[in-house]
């Protein structure tokens, strides 16, 4: 029985969570008041990202069977997208005194916030009927076109591009996109509902 968990603890870090070892798979999208139980993931809609929390407790996101770029930095037992925007770790029981990792959102009004996973593995806490985004985070640094490969087509590099989230409320703000060109930026701005630019 110990082989067996180390070589599924084995396989998650050389690769993320095969759908052999996952539990519950999301794609692109976790409702609020759902979890993710270690061994859970949500796939992105381009199933080239995975956010899992891992059989060992790890929340981390991932390029699809190559490479981790972000975790939360603690170990968990479930992650749950509140109702209320906040997207926590528990340790134990879904108590306050258990979280051990948050976005730290939880003062939005009750509502149908939901967590989803975008094509370049980026996260947002997102409030469909109205598009309000309450919390980002930036995708993977490798990407481009989806290739994970930190390069553009000619061998250019990748840049960054600003877009604006929420534009024109008052909760605004700026964020860099990944891309080859400002055209591939500011397509990737508007599939998630963004402004291409920076806020003004």
């Amino acid at each position: 029985m110990k082989s067996l968990k180390f070589l599924a603890i084995a396989l998650v870090a050389i690769g993320g969570i095969s759908d052999a070892l996952a539990g519950t798979i999301w794609i692109q999208t976790m409702p609020g008041g759902s979890r993710l139980l270690p061994g859970d993931i949500i796939r992105s809609g381009n199933a080239k990202y995975e956010l899992a929390l891992q059989p060992d407790g790890w929340l981390a996101n991932w390029r699809a069977g190559q490479y981790s770029f972000w975790n939360a930095g603690a170990i968990g037992t479930s992650a749950l997208m509140q109702y209320d925007a906040n997207f926590v770790l528990y340790r134990g029981a879904e108590q306050a005194q258990n979280a051990v990792w948050t976005i730290n959102k939880g003062v939005k009004p009750l509502d149908a916030w939901q967590l989803d996973l975008l094509w370049n593995g980026g996260l947002q806490a997102f409030l469909k009927p109205t598009r309000e985004v309450a919390w980002q985070q930036v995708g993977d640094p490798n990407y481009t076109d989806g290739t994970g490969t930190g390069s553009c087509p000619g061998g250019q590099q990748v840049n960054l591009y600003p877009a604006c989230v929420n534009a024109g409320t008052p909760f605004q703000y700026t964020i860099p996109i990944p891309a080859c060109s400002p055209g591939e930026a500011a397509a990737l701005a508007r599939a998630s509902g963004f402004t291409p630019g920076a806020c003004r």
